[in-house]
């Protein structure tokens, strides 16, 4: 028996506005955590060896199929960051977005943080199915969170080596011909230097297939 017995009416509008509750506040919660405090290599984000770096989720659970169908609560935030499609692909907006990840994982833990408090009032019978509401409110998006971290670090850790050989080719270039001696041969060829020598990928150098995160 529950320490509080509602009437079945009350106790429904309680559980229907006691989640509509938990779930805004922990959005609102982990929304205001300094992105600074989201390390990808924390013991609550960390990827197990287990999780085969996510593969573990798309084998058992097929989450590249209906991962595109969860809710993206960043877009209750006039300055939430979006995770439904990637906007960019350089490292800086790569390791943003893993570290919004987590911070979308720690909203969800949050969130199931609080599901025993729902036997105070209920039934057991009751208080029970809360149980399978909770973890299929919660779950998948934990679940997907961490089915794209490892795929977000592999690109950034791709476009950081892409990076690297692009200046070690601009580098070698110039040693070999020297400040004062080094001329373009055609027109095409200094465009490619220019490009280099900014810093932007070539087509050769990019990957051959950018993980699909949306």
């Amino acid at each position: 028996m529950a320490p509080f017995d509602l009437p079945a009416g009350w106790a429904i509008l309680l559980n229907a506005g006691a989640w509509f509750a938990i779930q805004l506040g922990a959005a609102v919660l982990s929304s205001r955590v300094p992105l600074a405090r989201f390390d990808p290599r924390g013991s609550l984000f960390r990827a197990r060896a287990w999780e085969l770096d996510g593969r573990i989720y798309d084998r058992i659970l097929r989450v590249h199929k209906w991962k595109r169908a969860l809710p993206d609560g960043a877009a209750l935030f006039r300055s939430g960051f979006r995770k439904r499609h990637m906007a960019g692909r350089s490292p800086a907006y790569c390791a943003r977005f893993i570290q919004e990840t987590c911070r979308a994982e720690l909203s969800h833990w949050l969130t199931l943080a609080f599901l025993p408090l729902f036997f105070t009032w209920n039934p057991w019978q009751i208080a029970l199915l809360m149980v399978p509401y909770a973890v299929a409110t919660n779950v998948p998006c934990i679940v997907a969170q961490r089915y794209n971290r490892p795929r977000l670090s592999a690109l950034a850790n791709r476009r950081v080596e892409s990076s690297r050989n692009h200046a070690t080719v601009g580098t070698r270039s110039f040693s070999r011909c020297g400040p004062h001696h080094c001329a373009p041969r055609s027109e095409a060829g200094s465009s490619r230097i220019g490009t280099i020598s900014e810093g932007h990928d070539s087509p050769s150098s990019l990957p051959a297939k950018s993980p699909r995160l949306g």
